[in-house]
């Protein structure tokens, strides 16, 4: 009779404890399932083809003429997509890369500046906004990495904006 309780037991720990290890295996596998099919978040930059850019723009010629006060913007054809500068200060400007970081190999994935709202936005593809002056993302629901950034230099003898990214 004890020989009949010990096995009857045993056998059940035995079956619980398989229950256990497939409870576990199947809890990782979902774990792991859901990490790869995350919704498209935080791309980086080695997503966005980085692309040689070494350009000057004359903020006096007409085409940048708005860039010689605060808070004037434009736009060159350099860079992936397309660069954004934006003056921030007197004499100091940013630039930014204007493919969208949320999901940067859809072809419509660009940003724009909404000069209403003073922001960039994609409106395109995912409604992601950023801030023109970081390039920080503003709407934590899609974009979760800023914009790629450029470096800037003004030349004020000159009235020019270097652009490079090395």
């Amino acid at each position: 009779m004890k020989e009949i309780i010990f096995s009857f037991f045993f056998n059940n720990y035995k079956k619980s404890m398989n229950i256990k290890k497939i409870a576990v295996l199947f809890l990782t596998a979902a774990v792991f399932i859901l990490s790869l099919s995350r919704c498209k978040e935080g791309y980086q930059y080695e997503d966005i083809p980085n692309i040689l850019t070494d350009t000057t723009i004359d903020v006096s010629s007409m085409m940048y003429h708005n860039l010689e006060f605060v808070g004037g913007w434009g736009y060159t054809p350099n860079g992936y997509k397309g660069l954004f500068i934006y003056c921030s200060a007197p004499e100091e400007y940013v630039a930014f890369e204007r493919c969208c970081t949320y999901d940067p190999r859809l072809p419509a994935a660009m940003v724009y500046y909404d000069s209403n709202n003073q922001v960039l936005i994609d409106s395109a593809c995912c409604g992601a906004r950023f801030s023109p002056w970081t390039g920080a993302p503003l709407s934590g629901d899609h974009a979760t990495v800023a914009l790629r950034p450029y470096r800037t230099q003004y030349y004020p003898n000159q009235g020019k904006i270097r652009i490079t990214n090395y």
